[in-house]
């Protein structure tokens, strides 16, 4: 079962695949935030994983979110 760790972490690793898997499979993830404030978009997009930043924005993820340092 995808947990928002698990969708974390494909993200970290820039794994478009396993997130757009992950995704489609439990799609209440997509803006989930972990207890730091870090959504899957943040995660990508501080990591520089422009392939799971784009899977993530096509499958409906939200650009208005911070993390708990704003």
């Amino acid at each position: 079962m995808a947990t928002i760790e698990s969708l974390l972490d494909a993200c970290q690793a820039g794994d478009h695949r396993l997130v757009a898997r992950i995704l489609r499979n439990k799609r209440s993830l997509m803006n989930k935030a972990d207890g730091k404030g870090i959504t899957p978009l943040i995660m990508s997009s501080f990591n520089g994983h422009t392939e799971t930043v784009r899977v993530i924005l096509e499958t409906g993820g939200t650009v208005d979110h911070a993390n708990n340092d704003g």
